[in-house]
């Protein structure tokens, strides 16, 4: 279950941090892949926008940055030079969803510090976003997508709106809160705008900021 990786992930970040003072640590990344794991490419890449309508980001430790373009040809990118193939980004399309994963599945990193890696994802502006972290801040300069939903055991999240479409917005968090101006709020459900956009956020520690 997703949210129990996160929760893990987390507790060796954390457990790392505050009882060890050598960076020498195991941490173990990824759930077992598919069948199609074969099909999985290490390594930062560019796609063609029209072969894609969705979008799946599963990442361990490091921030995430996704940038909405109506470009033909869109990259993705970490900030990490120094890594062998089985520690970079690892990536495939499959009936037009692109996955990234934080590495090869169930690698170990062997330094908590080179395990922090900062995504950057350009996204066709219509594609539908999924995203789940371990410990992260989340940015998405602007949602022009139909659907985004973000899972994250910590970590703050920026949405930047589209005015034009507006929101239809879920939140949840075990400590943290949302930060947002001019939208109403029914139930569980806060709308900005014309509430064209359905977003679904959860985190474990995180607050959540609406521009």
């Amino acid at each position: 279950m997703k949210k129990a990786k996160l929760v893990l992930v987390l507790l060796l970040v954390v457990s790392a941090m505050f009882f060890t003072s050598c960076t020498d640590i195991n941490i173990n990344i990824g759930e077992s892949k598919s069948a199609s794991s074969d099909n999985y490419t290490s390594g930062n890449f560019t796609y063609q926008a029209k072969d894609v309508d969705k979008i799946n980001i599963d990442w361990a430790v490091g921030n995430v940055n996704v940038k909405s373009s109506d470009s033909g040809e869109l990259s993705v990118s970490e900030d990490k030079d120094d890594l062998t193939d089985s520690e970079k980004l690892h990536w495939y399309i499959e009936d037009k969803t692109l996955k990234i994963e934080f590495s090869e599945s169930g690698f170990n990193f062997k330094h908590i510090f080179k395990s922090n890696k900062n995504l950057t994802v350009e996204v066709p502006s219509n594609a539908d976003i999924e995203i789940s972290t371990g410990v992260a801040n989340i940015n998405i300069d602007k949602v022009t997508m139909e659907n985004v939903k973000i899972e994250t055991g910590t970590g703050n999240t920026t949405l930047g709106l589209d005015k034009s479409k507006g929101a239809k917005l879920k939140f949840s968090t075990g400590l943290g809160k949302l930060i947002a101006d001019e939208y109403t709020k029914s139930g569980d459900y806060y709308t900005f705008g014309g509430g064209s956009c359905n977003i679904e956020v959860s985190s474990g520690i995180g607050n959540l900021e609406i521009n």
